[in-house]
């Protein structure tokens, strides 16, 4: 975590416009993880041209997303700020958007929220 100040975890739409977000508007050191393929390869395993992963969903992982499964169980702050000082969450994944546009909204939100952390 000493090399970023930001880390964030997926990337669908939230993650990718919360990175974004952050990128255009401050000079923090952002890592953006996510555990599926990479676009062109989601598109070859939905083509044919490649096998799909072990134990994994071209569809629900990868860039770009789709951020199902959500419980909807985490508490947020207006600012979009988990129970854990510092940790903020958006999109699918956490329980508070439906879909794309959505997500992309509070992708923005968050990283907003999250420099202002940063700022103080």
């Amino acid at each position: 975590m000493d090399d970023y100040d930001v880390v964030i975890i997926g990337a669908g739409p939230a993650g990718l416009f919360a990175a974004d977000e952050l990128a255009q508007q401050s000079t923090c050191r952002i890592s953006l993880i996510e555990k599926g393929l990479n676009l062109s390869a989601r598109v070859a395993v939905r083509a044919g041209e490649q096998p799909p992963p072990e134990g994994g969903s071209v569809m629900l992982e990868g860039f770009g997303g789709t951020g199902a499964f959500c419980d909807g169980k985490l508490k947020l702050t207006a600012d979009l700020e988990t129970g854990i000082a510092g940790l903020y969450a958006c999109g699918d994944g956490a329980g508070l958007t439906r879909g794309l546009m959505q997500a992309t909204a509070s992708g923005i939100a968050a990283a907003q929220a999250v420099q202002k952390h940063l700022d103080q």
